[in-house]
C-alpha cells in the first residue's frame, strides 16, 4: 500500500500526473497514428474533404477524357460541362428550366405528403378501413407507375397538372405504406399504459403514435421524394417543352454529350437539396434517432 502511495505523484510531460495504479502498469495510453483519409477530415472536415473527394474524381475524368481512349460522344469532358452549364446560366435558361422541375417536385411531392401521412394513419390504427382500402394501393404499388402516363394525358394532354399527379402517383405509395407499417410496430403496451392514464385519443396519438411512426414516415418520405424525382424527368422526357428533362432530350438529339450530363448534375442537385431537407427535418423532428445511429 505504501508503494502505491508513493508513486501516487509521477512526472509526465505535461506536469504532474496523479495516479493510483499498481507499479509497472502503463499509466499512458498512446492513441494510433491517424490515417491519411482521417487526418485530412481533421484538417478539412467533412466538407473539404468532400471537395478534395471531388477535386480528385473530376481531375481523374478530365485526364483520362483528354486521353481520347474514349469516344466524346460517350464521354464529355468535366470542363466541357462546366462551359455548357456556364452559357446556360448566363443566357436564363438553366433558372428556366431547373425551376420549372423544381417547381413540379415540389407541388406532387407535397401532396402526396399531405395525402399519404393522414391516411397512413388512418390505415394503421383501423384495421377495417385498411381492409378496404389494401387493394387499390397495392395495386397501384405493384403496377408501373409509366403505364398511367399515356391515360393521364388523355385526360389533361401535356399541361403542367399532368406531371404533378404522375409526381404525386409515384411518390404517396411508400409514403402510405411505410407510416401503415409505422401504426402497426406501435407497442401495444404503451397504448395501454395511456388508457390507463386517461389519454384521450388526440393524445394516444401526438404523444405515443405519432413519436413511435416518425422514423417510418421519414423514410417513406425519402423514398417518395426519390420516385417523385424520377417521375418528373420521364414526364418530362416524353412530353414537355420545358424542364430538365425536356432539355436531356434535346440535348441527346443535337448530339451534345457534355449537356446531357451537365442536366444530370442539375438532377443530383436538386435530390441533394430535398435529401439534405429531409434529414434536417428528421434532425428537427425525431433527434433521438440520430443519437441512436450515432451510439
Amino acid at each position: 500500500m505504501e508503494s502505491v502511495n508513493k508513486s501516487a505523484t509521477l512526472k509526465g510531460k505535461a506536469g504532474e500526473v496523479h495516479t493510483y495504479a499498481v507499479p509497472g502498469v502503463p499509466r499512458f495510453k498512446f492513441l494510433p497514428k491517424p490515417t491519411l483519409f482521417e487526418a485530412i477530415k481533421l484538417r478539412t472536415g467533412a466538407v473539404g474533404l468532400t471537395l478534395l473527394n471531388l477535386g480528385v474524381f473530376f481531375s481523374i475524368w478530365e485526364f483520362i477524357s483528354r486521353l481520347d481512349v474514349l469516344p466524346k460522344i460517350f464521354f464529355p469532358r468535366p470542363s466541357n460541362i462546366v462551359i455548357e452549364l456556364f452559357k446556360m446560366a448566363v443566357n436564363g435558361q438553366l433558372w428556366f428550366h431547373s425551376s420549372y422541375s423544381f417547381m413540379n417536385l415540389t407541388i406532387g411531392f407535397l401532396l402526396s405528403v399531405a395525402v399519404g401521412v393522414p391516411l397512413g394513419l388512418a390505415a394503421g390504427t383501423f384495421p377495417r378501413f385498411n381492409a378496404i382500402i389494401a387493394p387499390y394501393y397495392w395495386s397501384l404499388n405493384s403496377m408501373p407507375r409509366l403505364a398511367i402516363w399515356p391515360l393521364l394525358v388523355l385526360w389533361g394532354g401535356f399541361s403542367i397538372k399532368v406531371k404533378v399527379i404522375l409526381i404525386f402517383i409515384s411518390a404517396i405509395m411508400p409514403i402510405l405504406i411505410n407510416t401503415i407499417a409505422g401504426v402497426a410496430t406501435v407497442d401495444p403496451a404503451l397504448m395501454r399504459v395511456g388508457r390507463v392514464l386517461n389519454a384521450s385519443r388526440m393524445q394516444l396519438y401526438t404523444k405515443i403514435v405519432i413519436p413511435y411512426t416518425l422514423p417510418f414516415i421519414l423514410t417513406g418520405l425519402t423514398q417518395g421524394m426519390s420516385r417523385g424525382l424520377v417521375a418528373l424527368v420521364v414526364s418530362e422526357m416524353l412530353g414537355s417543352g420545358r424542364g430538365l428533362g425536356y432539355v436531356i432530350v434535346r440535348s441527346v438529339e443535337e448530339f451534345n454529350p457534355a449537356k446531357v450530363f451537365a442536366m444530370l448534375f442539375m438532377l443530383i442537385i436538386i435530390a441533394m437539396v430535398m435529401v439534405n431537407g429531409m434529414d434536417f427535418i428528421e434532425h428537427w423532428a425525431a433527434p433521438w434517432r440520430k443519437q441512436k445511429q450515432l451510439s
